[in-house]
C-alpha cells in the first residue's frame, strides 16, 4: 500500500503464541481509509517472523539493536508511512470496531481488560474487576494512537523498560484532547506471567508517577476478592519489588 492514512504498530519479542491471534484480529479490520500493519520484531527467537509472514500485507520490521518495547515502537514509528499511528501489543485482541471511522484527532486511547485461558487466573481477573480505564490522563501502550505530528512536538518515546506509555500520554494530554478507542483484551497465560507483569509495572511506576502512585496501586490490589488472597499478596509483593528496583530500567 503506497499511501496509508493509518499504521498499526505491534512490537513483539518471543510472543509467537499470541501474535497469530492478534494479527488475525487486526487484519480483519475494515476502516474506511488505507491502512498498513507493521510487526516490529525486537529480536525474537521463537518464529514470530514466520507467524507475521503468514498474513498477506503485514510488514515485518527488525528492531534488534537492543531489547525494549519502546525502542521497538520508535523503530516502528520511523518505518511507518501513516499519518495516524496506532499501537497494539502481540498479546492483545482488538475488537472489530477498534479503529475510528474518521481520523480527526491527535490522540486516541482506550481501556484494557485482562483475560486468560487459565481457569484460576480468569476467575481471579473476574473477581478483581481487572479492567484498566483511561483515567488521570494516562494511556496504555497496547491501546493508544497518535497523529505523527505529536512525535514532532514531544519527541520519541524514552527507551526505558516500562511506564513510558503513561508518562508520554500524560504530557501529550495536557495539550491535546483524547479521542476514545474501544477496550481491548490483554491475554495473560499463567499466574507467573501475571506476577512478572506486576513486577514490571512497579518498576515503571517511578518513570511516570510521583511517589504517591505506589500506595494507590496497592490499594487497588487490596480491593480484590479475598477468594484470591494468596495471588493478590504475591501481586502486591511483585509490584513493590519492581517499584524498589525501578525506575523503568533506565
Amino acid at each position: 500500500m503506497n499511501n496509508p492514512r493509518a499504521s498499526i504498530l505491534i512490537p513483539t519479542r518471543d510472543a509467537a503464541r499470541h501474535l497469530r491471534a492478534c494479527l488475525a484480529a487486526v487484519t480483519a479490520l475494515r476502516p474506511p481509509y488505507p491502512l498498513e500493519i507493521i510487526v516490529v520484531d525486537n529480536g525474537s527467537s521463537d518464529g514470530s517472523d514466520a507467524v507475521a509472514a503468514e498474513f498477506a500485507g503485514v510488514r515485518l520490521v527488525a528492531a534488534d539493536r537492543k531489547k525494549g518495547s519502546y525502542y521497538a515502537r520508535n523503530v516502528g514509528i520511523a518505518a511507518a508511512r501513516g499519518e495516524h499511528l496506532f499501537f497494539a501489543d502481540a498479546d492483545v485482541l482488538a475488537p472489530p470496531s477498534w479503529l475510528p471511522e474518521r481520523l480527526e484527532a491527535k490522540v486516541y486511547g482506550g481501556g484494557v481488560r485482562l483475560v486468560s485461558s487459565n481457569a484460576f487466573l480468569e476467575a481471579f481477573f473476574r473477581a478483581g474487576g481487572h479492567r484498566s480505564t483511561v483515567t488521570g490522563g494516562r494511556l496504555f501502550g497496547c491501546n493508544m494512537g497518535y497523529h505523527r505530528s505529536v512525535f514532532d512536538e514531544f519527541g520519541p518515546f524514552r527507551e526505558v523498560e516500562s511506564g513510558e506509555d503513561h508518562r508520554f500520554s500524560m504530557e501529550v494530554l495536557k495539550r491535546h484532547a483524547l479521542s476514545p478507542l474501544p477496550e481491548v483484551s490483554h491475554w495473560i497465560d499463567a499466574p507467573l506471567e501475571y506476577l512478572g507483569k506486576m513486577y514490571k509495572y512497579g518498576k515503571g511506576t517511578p518513570c511516570a508517577y510521583p511517589a504517591a502512585r505506589a500506595p494507590r496501586k496497592l490499594a487497588e490490589l487490596a480491593a480484590m476478592s479475598s477468594s484470591s488472597a494468596a495471588l493478590r499478596v504475591l501481586a502486591e509483593a511483585a509490584y513493590l519489588i519492581g517499584y524498589a528496583v525501578g525506575p523503568g530500567g533506565r
